[in-house]
């Protein structure tokens, strides 16, 4: 629908995650016509291992980071 937001809250609670991991995660949507994207409106707090983003429609969401 026109004017949908969509609002994000992802806990990273993997223990294997370190801390200092925690800001190089990014929030990534799918859709088919472009694959992943990264999300533009996110922002990540160490401190709380917490994600969050907006977004306009609702779509496939990932967390991802560098391999190690």
């Amino acid at each position: 629908p026109n004017g949908m937001r969509v609002a994000l809250t992802i806990t990273i609670m993997d223990a294997r995650v370190k801390a200092e991991t925690i800001p190089l995660l990014k929030l990534y949507t799918f859709d088919g016509a472009n694959g992943w994207q990264p999300l533009d409106r996110m922002r990540v707090n160490a401190e709380t291992r917490v994600i969050s983003g907006m977004d306009t429609t609702a779509r496939t969401y990932c967390v991802l980071g560098p391999a190690k």
